[in-house]
């Protein structure tokens, strides 16, 4: 399979945070220990996506990585616990 490009994969997690209608920046950088302003760059295509921060994105929103990458599997995502909005 063919790796998707930084662009392909910036739109498709766009989408999935676009889905989940309680999900904002501050949200995810609460959650993920970063700041809004770093989600920002990653949002915009600042910073480029790597896959640790995609892993980390898609364990936050219970969300299968296979969805903004194709190429990455985590085959236990059903099994995570998932970060509820009260917990920040």
């Amino acid at each position: 399979m063919d790796t998707p490009s930084n662009e392909v994969k910036l739109q498709n997690l766009r989408r999935v945070i676009a889905e989940r209608d309680h999900v904002t920046q501050k949200y995810l950088a609460k959650a993920l220990g970063l700041t809004q302003p770093a989600i920002s760059q990653y949002l915009n295509g600042r910073l480029k996506l790597n896959t640790d921060f995609i892993m980390r994105v898609c364990r936050t929103l219970q969300v299968n990585p296979i969805e903004i990458d194709p190429t990455l599997q985590w085959e236990g995502f059903n099994n995570e616990p998932r970060a509820r909005r009260e917990d920040y």
